[in-house]
């Protein structure tokens, strides 16, 4: 299986109230874009063999992620 993929998260404006009851913007986003790849295959009946990899394209206020995850999953 190869599965491309893109995923993004917008909203989670964070804003504090003040004592006089101003707002204020804390600057605080979860506005994220990401790229994913995934190939996975069974090599036998009972075991999987998954490659994924991840790439932020955008992160608002937090660095930006770039992963590879290599699983061997066993079932029975």
């Amino acid at each position: 299986m190869v599965a491309p993929g893109l995923f993004q998260s917008f909203g989670g404006k964070q804003t504090y109230t003040l004592s006089n009851g101003a707002k204020l913007d804390a600057g605080t986003r979860t506005q994220t874009t990401q790229l994913r790849f995934v190939i996975s295959s069974f090599i036998s009946p009972h075991v999987q063999l998954m490659l994924a990899g991840t790439y932020d394209l955008v992160d608002h206020g937090a660095p930006l992620n770039r992963g590879v995850m290599l699983r061997v999953g066993t079932f029975f």
